[in-house]
C-alpha cells in the first residue's frame, strides 16, 4: 500500500453507499466544510447522460431544480472546463458577477455560502465530481485554500474508483469483441473493409460481420460513427 492508499485507506474499503457517504462527511468536515456531494455522469449510447449522486445536503434544499440548474453559474463553469477539468472556487462573488444573486441568497439560506467543486474527467464518457460547500466565505489565506483544493482532488480521485465500484458504471459502456475492436481501429485509420480484411487475415464478408455488430452494439448508423463512439467511450 502506497503512502496515499494509507491516508485514504478507509475510502478504498467502501463497500456501501451510506458508508460512502459517511467517509464524505468526514473528509469535509475535516477540513473545514459542512456539506459535500459526489456525482457522476455517464454518457450512454443513445447519447443520453445517467447520473449517480450522494450527498449530506437538508432535505429542505432542491440540489437537482432544473431551472436553477440552467442558471447556475457553477454548472456554467463546469461545462466550460470540460476539455480540461479545474477546481471551481464559487461564493458570493461569481453570482453577483453573473447576475444571479437570487440564487445564491437562496441557497445561502439552506448554508450553501461558499464553496469549491472539483471535476475529474475519467474517461470521455464518464465525469466525477465531488462538491464542498459550508456556511461562510472561503478563508483570506491563500495557502489554505490550496491545502484544502489539494485534499479535495485527492479523494475524488479515490473517491472516484470507489464510485466506479458501488455503482457498476462500467455495466453502461458497451462491450465489444477483440475483433471488433480491431475492426473499428483500422477504420479510425481510415481502411477499408477490405483493407481490414487483409491486415486481420479474414474476408471482407467477416470483417463486415464484426463492423456490422460493433454498429449495432454502440447504436450507430455506419462504421465511421461506430469507430468514434468507440473512442468516446476510451475503448480504442
Amino acid at each position: 500500500m502506497s503512502p496515499l492508499d494509507h491516508i485514504f485507506s478507509n475510502v478504498l474499503q467502501v463497500q456501501t453507499e451510506d458508508d460512502l457517504r459517511k467517509e464524505m462527511v468526514a473528509f469535509a468536515k475535516r477540513i473545514g466544510f459542512d456539506y459535500v456531494t459526489i456525482l457522476c455522469a455517464v454518457g450512454q449510447v443513445n447519447g443520453e447522460h445517467k447520473q449517480f449522486a450522494l450527498n449530506n445536503y437538508p432535505e429542505t434544499w432542491d440540489a437537482n431544480n432544473p431551472e436553477n440548474l440552467k442558471r447556475d453559474p457553477i454548472v456554467a463553469k463546469l461545462k466550460s472546463l470540460r476539455a480540461r477539468p479545474t477546481p471551481v472556487l464559487w461564493g458570493p462573488e461569481l453570482y453577483q458577477a453573473t447576475d444571479t444573486m437570487d440564487l445564491w441568497e437562496s441557497a445561502s439560506a439552506h448554508g450553501f455560502h461558499s464553496g469549491i467543486a472539483t471535476p475529474i474527467l475519467t474517461t470521455p464518457h464518464k465525469r466525477v465530481l465531488v462538491g464542498l460547500s459550508r456556511d461562510k466565505a472561503l478563508d483570506n489565506d491563500l495557502r489554505v485554500v490550496q491545502h484544502q483544493v489539494g485534499e479535495l482532488c485527492l479523494f475524488t480521485s479515490f473517491a472516484q474508483l470507489v464510485v466506479d465500484r458501488i455503482f457498476d458504471l462500467d455495466r453502461l459502456i458497451p462491450s465489444l469483441t477483440r475483433r471488433e475492436l480491431e475492426c473499428l481501429q483500422w477504420t479510425v485509420e481510415g481502411k477499408t473493409a477490405g483493407e481490414v480484411a487483409i491486415i486481420l487475415s479474414m474476408s471482407e464478408r467477416t470483417a463486415n460481420f464484426h463492423l456490422q455488430n460493433a454498429m449495432k452494439k454502440l447504436g450507430a448508423a455506419n462504421k465511421y460513427q461506430a469507430a468514434m463512439r468507440a473512442a468516446q467511450y476510451g475503448l480504442l
